[in-house]
């Protein structure tokens, strides 16, 4: 698998690991605290040859449920900010999308926040995703502002990233090794 940049072979190389054992993954749920964000990763996912497809209506209607009522279940989620407040419920998010069976994977989006918020908000996700039977990985566009949440969450082996151009290509690097691995 080529890469561009040490940064890209350290994303790659670290998602390859950490999802080894996942085999191929083609559908993708983006559970994000801003609609811009999840459109932007949406854009990534699809860009690797990967889909994040429409959800079922039942489904849809059980994330609407454990979201705020101005959130968006439509994949990409918006389940917009305020969830932060009571981040169990991207956990019950979470669980609806794995017994679903729509979605192989998640990419869990959240925004700027200050600095204890998001060391709190960094410990949820470590929970969520070690709870959670599909793989996810964090994306968190404002990294040099939570830099410490963004640590700890690789500290906890889950695959984080940055920059929507670097989830891209490590997915397509990820894509394109089980490509050649013919699995």
């Amino acid at each position: 698998v080529m890469v561009e940049s040490i940064d890209e072979f350290f994303d790659t190389a670290n998602l390859l690991d950490k999802w080894a054992d996942y085999g191929d993954i083609e559908k993708f749920a983006v559970i994000s605290t801003s609609g811009g964000s999840g459109v932007c990763l949406t854009d990534c996912v699809e860009a690797a040859g990967m889909s994040v497809p429409d959800l079922s209506e039942e489904t849809r209607n059980a994330v609407m449920e454990k979201i705020p009522s101005f959130a968006s279940p439509r994949n990409p989620i918006d389940v917009t900010a305020h969830i932060l407040r009571t981040i169990e419920k991207v956990a019950e998010v979470g669980e609806i999308l794995e017994k679903s069976g729509e979605v192989d994977a998640m990419v869990l989006a959240p925004t700027t926040i200050e600095r204890s918020a998001s060391i709190a908000i960094a410990k949820d996700f470590i929970n969520i995703i070690k709870a959670s039977k599909i793989p996810a990985v964090v994306h968190w566009y404002t990294g040099s502002t939570n830099m410490e949440a963004i640590r700890m969450i690789r500290e906890a082996g889950i695959p984080a990233f940055t920059e929507y151009d670097s989830i891209g290509r490590a997915f397509k690097a990820r894509k394109t090794f089980f490509e050649m691995q013919g699995k």
